[in-house]
């Protein structure tokens, strides 16, 4: 419960701060709130066997930030996005090697993942359907990703979860596991809270919302709904082939040493069968 509260330390902590320009507020008091947001552990099931489902997408995609070179893949365990990992279409057009200077931020249709659909990685019911957030332009040169990781990430903590994941979509899977897609596209989500979905039918599209330096898709498998609560949770897809050359821009300079069966490393190219793809549901009026 603490850990879910972290916004609300982080904010009670700004507060104080304002506060002791005008009143004498004690260092003690000022800090606790930080210290205690960051103190409170974040829930661990690290040795839960790992889930097989369906991967998200179909056709050629890369892994970035995998569970399949370490955990947690984001380098932290809040949200519960352990074992989640990032992934985008592969593309055959080559790519600067490193962020330019330039103050111009790419817009998200520059981007082929941009709009791509996201599948049910397996059977349940939405319990959540956000779309309601506008996909902001890229973070693909140095002035872009410094304002990302420094001001716009203090912002995004203060504003609560839902402004890191973006738009996204949760699925109750009825055996204790949820599934996350965030990140999705303004307006695509194509499924309504209490709607039944089959693995394979489409929530909604790849987007540029919430914490993202480009448009991608951000999967994650968890054991509660709330994701400020969870705990994330190893899964596998399939069907699936990873391809044996890794994306040279997305690659790490140390070379995967094996590969996990069903989870692509990061910079891992991998296919998913075309056929997966199934019509897409109607979205009710009531939506």
């Amino acid at each position: 419960m603490l850990k879910a509260a972290s916004p609300w330390l982080l904010r009670a902590c700004v507060l104080l701060v304002a506060l002791s320009f005008v009143i004498e507020v004690p260092v003690w008091l000022v800090f606790a709130p930080l210290g205690l947001a960051i103190a409170v552990p974040s829930p661990r099931a690290d040795d839960e066997s790992p889930q097989t489902m369906h991967a998200p997408v179909t056709g050629r995609w890369v892994a970035i930030n995998s569970p399949a070179t370490k955990v947690p893949s984001h380098g932290v365990r809040t949200l519960g996005q352990a074992f989640a990992v990032d992934i985008l279409q592969a593309s055959d057009s080559p790519r600067e090697s490193a962020p330019g200077w330039q103050w111009r931020q790419a817009e998200p249709q520059e981007f082929p993942s941009f709009g791509e659909p996201v599948l049910a990685a397996g059977c349940g019911t939405v319990i959540a359907a956000h779309d309601g957030k506008r996909d902001h332009r890229a973070r693909n040169t140095w002035p872009g990703l410094i304002y990302m990781m420094s001001l716009e990430a203090f912002g995004r903590e203060l504003a609560g979860h839902r402004s890191i994941i973006g738009n996204h979509v949760i699925l109750d899977h009825s055996d204790g596991t949820f599934s996350m897609y965030a990140h999705l596209k303004h307006g695509s989500a194509a499924v309504c809270v209490g709607q039944k979905v089959r693995a394979g039918d489409v929530l909604g599209a790849v987007g540029n919302t919430g914490n993202t330096s480009e448009p991608h898709l951000h999967f994650q498998l968890m054991d509660r709904p709330q994701a400020a609560m969870a705990a994330g949770l190893p899964f596998r897809w399939s069907p699936l082939t990873i391809e044996p050359d890794p994306d040279p821009h997305w690659a790490p300079k140390k070379p995967v040493a094996e590969t996990v069966e069903g989870l692509p490393a990061t910079g891992q190219i991998f296919r998913t069968p075309e056929s997966g793809v199934m019509p897409q549901p109607k979205r009710e009026a009531s939506c």
